[in-house]
Order: structure tokens, then sequence, then C-alpha cells
């Protein structure tokens, strides 16, 4: 089973401001954002933290193109309750591709 991501761990308040700084960087500048991260009191190395910036912005083109087929503007806005649940709805179906690709390579599908 795969290690949980340090991402959990985070308060949520701490998650939402991390997800808004790796958007608004291009989900780039890893190091300053692990340096952030540490002056909140949070070790996290620079892979991790580079394979959940793939993860959010993988997220959130699928969350994109959600908003589309929806004819919701919900993105913009970058906060309230129907972006999150876009923003989830889109890590599920991220998650979801990795699995049946997973079950199609060792023949399971």
């Amino acid at each position: 089973m795969p290690q949980r991501s340090f991402y959990y761990d985070l308060p949520l308040e701490t998650r939402k401001a991390l997800d808004r700084r790796l958007i608004k960087a291009g989900y780039g500048k890893l190091l300053e954002n692990v340096a952030w991260l540490e002056t909140k009191g949070y070790k996290v190395t620079k892979s991790a933290l580079g394979r959940y910036s793939l993860e959010l912005k993988a997220s959130r083109q699928v969350a994109e193109k959600l908003a589309i087929s929806l004819n919701s503007p919900v993105l913009e806005s970058g906060q309230g309750e129907a972006y999150d649940l876009i923003m989830d709805l889109g890590a599920m179906r991220v998650r979801e591709k990795r699995v049946l690709d997973r079950l199609a390579e060792i023949g399971m599908i």
C-alpha cells in the first residue's frame, strides 16, 4: 500500500494555503514552498512536494473540465464549498485513472 501523503497531515487552512501558493507559482517554486512549510513547523521533502504538486495540477485540470461541462465559473474564486467539491471530484478521477491503469498493467482488466 502506498505511503500516505504528507498533505493530509497538514491542517485544512495550511493545505488550502499551500494549494493556492502552488497554483499561483504554476506548480513550481518547490524549494520556496518547502521553506514556507518549515516556517509552519512541517518537514516536507522537495520530492514529496513535487509529487503532490503534480497531483494537484492533474486534479485541477480535471476539475476545470468538470466546471466547464457544468458551465460553472466555480474555479475562478478558488474558494468555497463548491470549489472544494469540484477539486475533490477532480482528485478522485485522477486516482481512479491511476488505479485502472495499474490494474491493466497487472493484467486484471
